[in-house]
């Protein structure tokens, strides 16, 4: 539902995991991987940091956003 939603709102792309995510950005950069990429899960696991890794190229910038706290 939520890439569906992104699509609608003119995302270029949507992928269900990392694999895919890593996929595209390496097809777009000519294999060297996102300049960026910013890991949104509510709960970040050591493997998430290390595929957040693999998709940024050398020297590309990971960053964890953590979410918002109910109050």
């Amino acid at each position: 539902m939520k890439r569906t939603a992104a699509l609608a709102l003119g995302a270029t792309h949507a992928v269900a995991t990392m694999a895919e995510a890593t996929e595209v950005a390496r097809e777009h950069s000519n294999g060297q991987g996102a300049d960026s990429a910013i890991l949104c899960a509510g709960t970040v696991r050591p493997e998430h940091l290390g595929e957040g890794v693999a998709a940024i190229r050398k020297a590309g910038y990971l960053r964890r956003r953590r979410p918002e706290r109910l109050r």
